[in-house]
């Protein structure tokens, strides 16, 4: 996990934020619904689903799963 400080203050400017690194290449793809709502981003951003799974899938975007 990463953070943003200021430099001169050394104090964090922005305590609400992270910066996570998700290192796509790496993701190994398993079944939807076993899926986390990380990894069923990871699935969309690797181009791991097929049509039929995109379907059946969850929003990524929904709050709720």
């Amino acid at each position: 996990m990463y953070s943003i400080y200021n430099i001169d203050t050394k104090r964090r400017l922005n305590n609400d934020m992270e910066l996570h690194f998700l290192e796509v290449p790496k993701f190994t793809k398993k079944p939807v619904k076993e899926m986390t709502r990380m990894e069923r981003w990871l699935a969309y951003f690797s181009n791991k689903l097929d049509e039929k799974e995109m379907e059946e899938w969850p929003s990524p975007m929904r709050l709720d799963t």
